[in-house]
């Protein structure tokens, strides 16, 4: 804690000593909280606060003369703690609340003021420091520090930086501003906040006035304060997100007034089972026909699962693979970088590659020349026509027909990152610049309502009206048949993959083991097991009853 820190902490204590029935000012933040620079001195208190006869700073707000302040009084009993008398005497505009001291805040034009009848019938005595705070709109706003003195020499004596002296006959002025615009108090959506790991929400805020009204177009801060480490949650964009279980601090704050709001982290989220995986090189797609029969597109090859134990594809090994499709066990396509199309026909693999103009046939093991640069990302087929589509960088979509692969004109030269659709005149690729494009049959053009602000990875539906795009920074977006909406996870993490058995049952999956399932209400975290690996791929059978993720680090994992 700094000395600066310290010091104003010290002062927080001795005004809670001295007023202890009401609301400390909140200055400055305890602790490792948000430090923010008081706007005066301590002695003038809170921003918009300022004892006279300061000189009135450039700048200064405007005073305002429609307050109701208080002033408290209380007898300073320990100099060093600040600690008070209990009986503190009061005064407002009205009236004071003592014989002795039957006196009453005026306001003029430019302050509010108090002539305090220093007199021996007040019980007050030479050399004792008296506190006088204000406190307007319930909000403490800061305090002033008399020392009572009885003569010249003692009125020298006294540290003016730190005290007002005033003699101990006749009456002492107090007077004070309070500027226009002084915060009251912050009210925020909610008191505190309970989260799942992976759960998120946004808190806001109002500032109010000190005479309880929202102030218009003033913007409430927000800090969040780890109280475990590491961090139970991270504050995105607005958003508390929840990172793993603990507790941290979220501030709501506004020039020198914040408020805290505690933030509680569990896990309560349904776990995968993570699986014993062939290789740590990363996963990307994944298919199957059964859970027993499942394909991995792996940097480093293709690897299939017979239920309990991973194999290797020996004439697809150390090749670099992002997808692997079938329409049926014995009709396996995968596809990678440099063009690379491998096809398994329920006997044997062969190969082919794109070079940018057409599919050739190849030796399995042939090498590859640097012009082959064309790779291919994502598949998406038709069992019952036997139709499948690969898409990939530069703008390439080749459609397959069962014998031969045909290469369709595309008006883009951006990566084509993911492809899904209802049939063969109606599917759908995401772009790396943000962008959904469908082939109707004719052409392929780009979808309107579809302009994301980062790159798209994904598409997936159950229908044409009612269809999912995924892309960096946790977007989602969902097509109902006739307009796009964008969906808000409680997630800034990049989206990779989306899949599900219906509507009611969906998952999408990416950065840092993000892993969330729809059922048809809301978005629920799930925990993939596999750390912070990225999941770059789902497939499951119809029936949603075994499920597969795969990602980073050879990463699979089944619900």
């Amino acid at each position: 804690m700094s000395l600066h820190r310290r010091i104003l902490s010290l002062g927080l204590l001795s005004l809670a000593a001295c007023t202890a029935d009401v609301t400390t000012p909140q200055n400055e933040l305890p602790g490792d909280g948000p430090s923010k620079e008081i706007q005066h001195e301590w002695t003038n208190g809170a921003y918009g606060l300022l004892f006279l006869p300061n000189t009135v700073p450039a700048g200064y707000p405007a005073f305002d003369n429609n307050v109701q302040p208080t002033l408290r009084m209380c007898r300073i009993t320990n100099i060093t703690t600040g600690a008070c008398t209990t009986t503190p005497v009061t005064w407002t505009r009205a009236a004071g609340n003592s014989a002795n001291y039957n006196r009453s805040i005026t306001v003029s034009s430019t302050a509010y003021s108090l002539s305090w009848p220093v007199t021996s019938t007040s019980g007050l005595a030479s050399g004792q420091t008296y506190r006088m705070t204000v406190i307007a709109g319930g909000r403490t706003l800061g305090w002033q520090d008399v020392r009572i003195v009885s003569n010249l020499s003692g009125y020298n004596a006294v540290d003016q930086d730190d005290f007002k002296p005033c003699y101990n006959t006749g009456n002492c002025v107090i007077s004070f501003r309070i500027g226009v615009g002084t915060p009251g108090s912050i009210s925020v959506s909610t008191s505190s906040v309970s989260l799942n790991v992976g759960d998120g929400v946004v808190v806001t805020g109002q500032v109010r006035d000190l005479r309880g009204n929202v102030m218009a177009n003033v913007p409430v801060s927000f800090e969040l304060e780890s109280v475990s480490q590491p961090a139970a949650a991270q504050l995105d964009s607005g958003m508390v997100v929840a990172q793993r279980p603990g507790t941290s601090i979220l501030w709501a704050g506004y020039l020198d007034l914040w408020e805290d709001i505690p933030v509680t982290v569990t896990d309560t989220r349904r776990a995968w089972t993570k699986l014993t995986s062939k290789d740590d090189q990363g996963n990307r797609g994944i298919w199957g026909t059964a859970a027993n029969n499942v394909y991995t597109a792996n940097y480093m090859g293709l690897w299939k699962y017979n239920g309990s134990t991973w194999g290797t594809i020996p004439e697809a090994r150390w090749r670099t693979f992002y997808d692997v499709y079938g329409t049926s066990a014995s009709n396996v396509f995968a596809v990678g970088a440099d063009g690379l199309i491998m096809r398994y026909n329920g006997t044997t693999w062969s190969a082919q590659r794109f070079n940018g103009t057409t599919v050739a046939n190849e030796p399995l093991y042939a090498p590859v020349t640097p012009a082959r640069k064309y790779t291919l990302r994502a598949l998406w087929g038709l069992p019952a026509q036997n139709f499948t589509v690969t898409v990939g960088d530069s703008g390439t979509v080749l459609y397959h027909d069962g014998t031969s692969w045909t290469d369709f004109s595309v008006p883009t030269n951006a990566a084509l990152t993911d492809v899904w659709g209802t049939d063969y005149n109606n599917f759908y690729a995401t772009t790396s610049d943000g962008r959904l494009m469908r082939w109707n049959g004719y052409a392929l053009s780009y979808v309107p309502g579809v302009d994301a602000p980062g790159p798209l990875n994904a598409v997936w539906g159950t229908s044409a009206s009612n269809m999912y795009v995924a892309g960096d920074n946790g977007m989602l977006y969902r097509f109902n048949g006739t307009s796009w909406t964008r969906i808000w996870l409680p997630t800034r993490a990049t989206l990779y993959a989306i899949w599900g058995t219906s509507a009611t049952n969906m998952f999408v999956g990416g950065e840092e083991g993000a892993l969330y399932r729809y059922d048809g209400t809301s978005w629920i975290p799930e925990k993939s097991n596999g750390g912070n690996s990225q999941i770059y791929g789902f497939w499951g059978t119809a029936s949603g009853t075994d499920l597969f993720a795969s990602g980073a680090g050879g990463l699979v994992t089944k619900r």
